[in-house]
């Protein structure tokens, strides 16, 4: 098909204003998560402004909102409180005005970044570009003739309408791997504040067992020395 069929496929030849939809915690105690996803914001937002690109910001997640905001960036959106309460009405809604930015042109790209869980050891910051939408890289084209498939409507009209669709999916992900590489975080972050508090309790105890005995001795001693001096006497 013609990579030109629907404008969200079109890479626009001159780049000026660039959005990015950033996911971060409501809350903290879960060790590096919130730190890893700002900085890797920040270098991005770095890198626009070193390429003299206007950037705007749509903030989920109320960690990456105050941090932001109190350094005075570009923000143009935030929710916060919303992981586990949002639907595919607030996700279609979402991409829906980025959609209509980018067709009336007051943005050129649109990316995204999410914390990607890749295991409970381990959780993954990762931007992705939204749109335009990038055909995905390293496909080898198959060997002999391609398969020829009949669709009801056709492959363009399916196309034009499942466009808006994968932007809602990804957005979706987004959403669902970044709670939960939170929890992952904090269940981790928590155990090694668990066996962190066990190791300062078991030194404490053994500093406490030492100067008590040390007390004891020195009592003793001074109990001996002084029968002596009165045997002496």
């Amino acid at each position: 098909m013609d990579p030109e069929i629907h404008p969200l496929l079109v890479k626009k030849e001159q780049v000026s204003g660039v959005e990015l939809l950033h996911f971060s915690a409501d809350r903290g105690l879960c060790g590096s998560f919130n730190t890893n996803t700002i900085n890797k914001a920040g270098k991005w937002v770095k890198e626009q402004q070193d390429s003299g690109r206007d950037y705007g910001l749509t903030l989920v997640g109320k960690k990456g909102r105050d941090y932001f905001r109190k350094r005075n960036y570009n923000i143009s959106a935030s929710h916060v409180n919303i992981y586990g309460k949002i639907d595919m009405s607030f996700i279609n809604q979402m991409t829906r005005d980025f959609t209509t930015r980018y067709l009336n042109d007051e943005i050129d790209e649109v990316y995204m970044i999410y914390t990607r869980f890749i295991s409970m050891a381990k959780q993954e910051p990762t931007l992705v570009k939204l749109i335009p939408i990038e055909p995905p890289k390293g496909e080898e084209e198959s060997k002999g003739a391609a398969a020829e498939y009949l669709c009801e409507p056709s492959a363009v009209e399916l196309l034009i309408e499942l466009l808006p669709k994968h932007i809602s999916v990804q957005i979706y992900n987004a959403f669902l791997q970044n709670e939960v590489s939170e929890h992952a975080a904090r269940m981790a972050a928590m155990d090694n504040a668990t066996k962190n508090c066990g190791e300062m309790i078991e030194n404490l105890t053994l500093v406490y067992n030492k100067a008590r005995q040390a007390a004891i001795t020195s009592e003793l001693m001074d109990i001996v020395g002084g029968a002596e001096a009165i045997r002496g006497a």
